[in-house]
């Protein structure tokens, strides 16, 4: 039997990421990825991506998202998470 270990990362995204299409793009961007997880905007303006998966495609994905998005990225915080919730899909969250 395989077993294969799942990390799960915080990504905050500020700057000009709000009403720029940025959620949906990256929406679009983990469905191209075998990762789960959740995209959405913060009240502050930024905007949070939660995203589950194995660490090479999570790194892979978030290097994706650094170059293929709109708006203008000025500070892109990444932070691990402990894994007590498991996501089954990858979904756009309204705040």
């Amino acid at each position: 039997m395989v077993f294969i270990l799942k990390k799960t990362m915080q990504l905050t995204l500020e700057g000009r990421v709000q009403g720029v299409g940025m959620r949906f793009t990256i929406d679009r961007a983990a469905k191209k990825f075998p990762i789960t997880g959740y995209v959405r905007n913060l009240y502050n303006g930024f905007v949070q991506v939660v995203i589950q998966g194995e660490e090479e495609v999570l790194a892979a994905f978030i290097e994706h998202i650094k170059e293929n998005t709109p708006g203008n990225i000025s500070k892109f915080i990444i932070s691990d998470l402990s894994n007590s919730i498991e996501y089954e899909s990858f979904k756009v969250k309204l705040f």
